[in-house]
């Protein structure tokens, strides 16, 4: 239960971050499963996707709310939320490994990411998964300062921002995966105002959905670990 209190907690604070976790796990999975993690790290990794952004609830409130450009010292505090939400999440063992990998995914691949700046293979691998596919929701989903991008567009930019900001070989293995990208983002719409992304989003729940509640299960193969699992960067903050 403490996963989906976790989660339930988030929807009430803001609740575009479930909907936004739900398609970066989506995103996330998919390219997981592509560059061959282990089912036990996809598990890993759809709890950090679905949580990534839980740091956002250690911010003030007025910081949430706030539609306009943020000031030097608001984005950084915006930068504290990939540690806080590890913070926040380390204590708990099947937790661990999550909270490692969301204390990383703001980090770039050129070193200018926050909140340590690592660069290159010292970001650990589902840190890196996890950019990819955070940005991808955030190119593809609605922004209080531009609408909603397709998915030609923004795998562009993902190209464009490779070896920069994202891994360049994950961003490729990405790109090769349109087919079914566009499958599952047809199924989502986004909604609502992002401070950190630059848009809210609330993803349609789909029937009698479950959201795993304990620490994970024992290992199953690749195929089996992503069954029942959801479909589903200010960007680049």
């Amino acid at each position: 239960m403490l996963l989906l209190s976790l989660l339930q907690t988030m929807a009430t604070r803001q609740p575009y971050l479930l909907g936004h976790g739900d398609r970066t796990a989506s995103y996330a999975l998919l390219l997981g499963k592509t560059v061959g993690l282990q089912a036990a790290d996809l598990i890993h990794l759809h709890y950090a996707a679905l949580l990534h952004d839980i740091g956002q609830l250690t911010l003030p409130d007025e910081l949430l709310k706030k539609t306009g450009p943020l000031t030097a010292e608001e984005y950084e505090l915006v930068q504290s939320h990939p540690r806080a939400g590890a913070e926040l999440l380390e204590p708990i063992s099947f937790l661990e490994t999550p909270a490692l990998w969301i204390a990383h995914h703001h980090e770039r691949w050129d070193g200018s990411g926050y909140p340590y700046g690592l660069r290159g293979s010292f970001i650990p691998l589902g840190s890196r998964i996890l950019a990819v596919a955070d940005t991808f929701d955030a190119l593809t989903s609605d922004h209080s300062y531009r609408t909603e991008g397709d998915l030609e567009t923004a795998l562009g930019l993902l190209q464009v921002v490779a070896s920069s900001q994202l891994d360049p070989e994950l961003v490729q293995a990405f790109v090769q995966l349109a087919p079914t990208l566009t499958r599952i983002k047809a199924a989502r719409f986004s909604i609502g105002h992002d401070p950190v992304h630059g848009a809210g989003c609330v993803s349609r729940p789909r029937a009698g959905r479950r959201v795993p509640s304990g620490p994970p299960p024992t290992p199953l193969s690749a195929d089996a670990s992503l069954e029942g699992f959801s479909e589903t960067s200010k960007e680049g903050a």
